[in-house]
């Protein structure tokens, strides 16, 4: 009977041998790679929802893409990449004539290098009736390109005889001084840049238009 139980005990710790062997040998590593697939599902998943994201912000940025551009084009027109001297002073011009002053001059001066823009100082002067220079202020707040009065002085045109072709008969006329600051992205453009301006061209005056006083179209 002993010799019974001693078999059976040994065939009993083989069984559980041979089960110990089956798990560590078979079920073991599939077990592992089952916890694998799972990480590497995981890892799908969390990558299918970041390209999820980037793709609908893709489909956002093409969609308003025109409408960026558009608001590009109208920024650079407003601050452009150089100075355009005889840009500033056709735009003023054209503000002059269409409001119809009696009188104006256009004092454009070197441009300055800022942190961000340079900044052009033009002195303006205009001379006219109240709701011609009244337009002409409306017109040069409104013109394609940004323009900041930072100083502004208004008084009765004080001038007695004719000058320049304007007769002090008639209705009052008022006087207008200002300085107005135009902008540029063209960091080397005058005094305090570096390397300096680099285009001489875009400092000389629109052909017909001089920074001494000259009468205007109106």
């Amino acid at each position: 009977m002993k010799k019974k139980g001693r078999g059976a005990l040994f065939a009993g710790l083989g069984g559980v041998a041979l089960i110990l062997v089956l798990v560590a040998g078979l079920i073991l590593p599939k077990a592992n790679q089952v916890r694998q697939r799972q990480n590497d599902l995981a890892e799908a998943k969390q990558k299918e929802s970041e390209l999820t994201l980037q793709l609908s912000q893709l489909q956002v940025a093409q969609k308003d893409y025109k409408k960026n551009q558009e608001k590009l084009k109208v920024l650079e027109q407003q601050v452009p990449e150089n100075a355009q001297l005889p840009n500033i002073i056709t735009l003023i011009n054209s503000a002059a004539d269409e409001s119809a002053v009696d009188f104006m001059s256009i004092s454009p001066q070197q441009p300055t290098a800022g942190t961000s823009v340079s900044t052009i100082p033009t002195q303006i002067s205009v001379i006219g009736e109240y709701f011609a220079v009244d337009e002409f202020l409306f017109k040069l707040e409104s013109m394609p390109r940004v323009a900041k009065v930072t100083t502004i002085t208004v008084g009765p045109n004080a001038t007695t005889g004719t000058t320049a072709g304007i007769s002090s008969s008639g209705p009052m006329q008022l006087k207008v001084d200002l300085l107005a600051e135009f902008y540029t992205t063209d960091l080397s453009a005058g005094p305090g840049s570096s390397p300096g301006h680099t285009d001489a061209s875009q400092l000389a005056p629109a052909p017909g238009a001089t920074p001494s006083p000259s009468p205007s179209g109106g």
